[in-house]
Order: C-alpha cells, then structure tokens, then sequence
C-alpha cells in the first residue's frame, strides 16, 4: 500500500462515491509507483459492488485520466487481471460537464501537494490539535473548564439460577403470561367479557355438585351459552342440574361407580336438559343391580321391537 496514492486518491473528486470507493481500492493495492493489478472480483468483493459497475467506473476513472489500464492476458490461462498505473497529477483539469474540478487545482506544483500532505497526515494523526485552541478562545474568560463526575453505576451480577431470584424470569416464576390456565382471554373467563346469566349458572352448577375448584373454561361456558339459546331460562338449567343431582346413576350408582355430572353431560342436548328437569320433579328410584340389568334389557327389547316394526330388522 502507498501511502502517498491514497492520500491523492482522497482529494480526487470523481462525482460518484462508488467509483471513489474502487478508485481508493486500488491506491491501496499500488506500489510506490502507482502500479497494482487487482482482478475485477477481487475489487467487486473488496467494494461490495457487481463485477459489471467496476468494469463501468474503472472506464470512467480512464476517461477522467486518473488511470490507465493495460489488458494482459496469458498463452495458457487466457485473459488475466489488468495492469493499472495511477497518475493523478492529469486528473486536475476542469470537468466541463459537472462545472467543477476533478481534484484540487495545483497540478504542476509539488510543493503545493507536498503541504496538502503533510497537512492531512498531522489532520489524522492529531485531529483535535487546533480544535482545543478555538475552543478554548470561544468561552469566556471567566468560565474554566472543569471534569465532570458522573455516578458510577455498578452493575447487578444476573443470578442463572432456575427457580427464582430478583431477575426470574416469568416462565421460572410460574407466572408466565402465555402458559395454559394464565390467560384470562384464552381460557374465556375475562370478567369484562362473561354474560351475567351464564355465570349463575355456572356457580349454581358449581355449589349443587360440590365442584368448588372447577372454572369456567371455553367449554363449560360454550354448553352454558347454547342451552340459553335454545330458549330455556337460567332457572330452567338450574332445574336440570338439580335433577341431575337426584339421578342415582348419575352420581355414581351404576355398574361402573362413576359420577357423570358434568355441564356438558346435564347440558348435552334439549332432550337431555328435558329428562333432567323431570327427574328433579320426580326422582328416579335407585335400583340394584339385578334390576338394572332388567331395566337395560328391556329397553334393549324394546328399542328392538321398534326397529323391527319399522322394517330395519331382517329375519334370516
């Protein structure tokens, strides 16, 4: 790299930032005789550009007189990288169509680029050299300058333990906004949101089965909702529910000693909501097992007779 082509690869103005950018590149692969020899992809990866732009502004750089290129190519590979040699004394002439210079205007003296030099370089290397005077020209001579103590923060060590600590986070807390049961809008029980004859019904349901803990889910409050449209009142789902809790199979007295008295088995359908409401008028006995295997037997007879009346029964 030269140090001193990329210094005048600087004050070279070429009209488009791209093509100073390629014309930079190659300063910094020159020589001290301003000779270098990239390839078109090694300055199109370098430039971050496409191959195509660098082939466009390496002939603008040509006609500008900043470069010259020398095709070469190779008895046995063919076409190899170009030869380019940087002479950016030619390129302080007036561009005719912008209205400006190309470069600063002192194309014959060396000297003149000499103190440009040496001035950029003391400019990079001590940038605030200058700048400190002016400033402290500019405040008034009864002002000083004096440092400013800012609070030093110390910062809180982050414990990596699972199960809590000040910097939890939510999921190890349990308190997870998104986990299951959390969310009042996903497990429909946002009190802004519940209809007031639904939730009667629901706590009536709640108290006559002893089911203290349950809540009130999409399903239970979806069974609720469509009972109460098909027309029944919150007292005629009461009824059902108290019927329920006066059906022996349906607290348990069956041949499998299972309680079914969920909303959605009470609420099922309207013939079920039906049978309910009856049974809390006039219970149902319970019966033993003899007489419940009876009672399904004949039901099964009956259910039996009636499709064979119906003609859905073939005899062989």
């Amino acid at each position: 790299m030269s140090m001193k082509y990329m210094v005048e690869a600087l004050n070279c103005k070429v009209g488009n930032p791209i093509r100073k950018l390629i014309l930079l590149k190659l300063a910094d692969n020159a020589n001290d005789n301003g000779v270098c020899f990239p390839s078109y992809n090694n300055i199109a990866e370098m430039c971050e550009v496409s191959e195509r732009s660098v082939i466009s502004h390496i002939k603008a750089l040509e006609k500008m007189g900043l470069i010259t290129v020398k095709h070469r190519s190779d008895k046995v590979k063919g076409h190899t990288s170009n030869l380019y040699y940087l002479h950016f004394s030619k390129a302080h002439k007036v561009n005719k169509k912008a209205g400006e210079n190309v470069a600063p205007p002192y194309e014959n003296s060396s000297e003149a680029s000499e103190n440009d030099n040496s001035t950029l370089l003391n400019d990079l290397h001590h940038p605030y050299e200058n700048d400190n005077s002016t400033l402290l020209n500019d405040l008034h001579p009864n002002q000083s300058i004096e440092p400013i103590n800012e609070p030093v923060i110390e910062p809180t060590p982050i414990s990596h333990e699972r199960d809590g600590g000040d910097f939890a986070t939510p999921r190890q807390r349990g308190t997870n906004p998104r986990a299951k049961g959390t969310n009042p809008r996903a497990t429909g029980t946002n009190p802004r949101k519940i209809n007031p004859d639904i939730l009667a019904v629901f706590e009536y349901w709640q108290n006559r089965t002893h089911h203290s803990k349950a809540k009130l889910d999409p399903k239970r409050n979806k069974a609720i909702k469509n009972a109460l449209t098909w027309g029944y009142s919150v007292g005629d789902l009461c009824q059902a529910v108290d019927g329920c809790v006066a059906t022996p199979f349906n607290q348990g007295q069956n041949d499998r000693g299972q309680v079914y008295d969920s909303l959605q088995t009470i609420l099922k359908d309207a013939d079920q909501v039906d049978r309910f409401m009856r049974n809390a008028v006039s219970p149902p006995v319970a019966q033993n097992k003899q007489q419940s295997l009876e009672a399904s037997n004949m039901a099964a007879l009956q259910r039996y007779e009636a499709m064979k009346a119906e003609g859905r029964v073939w005899s062989a």
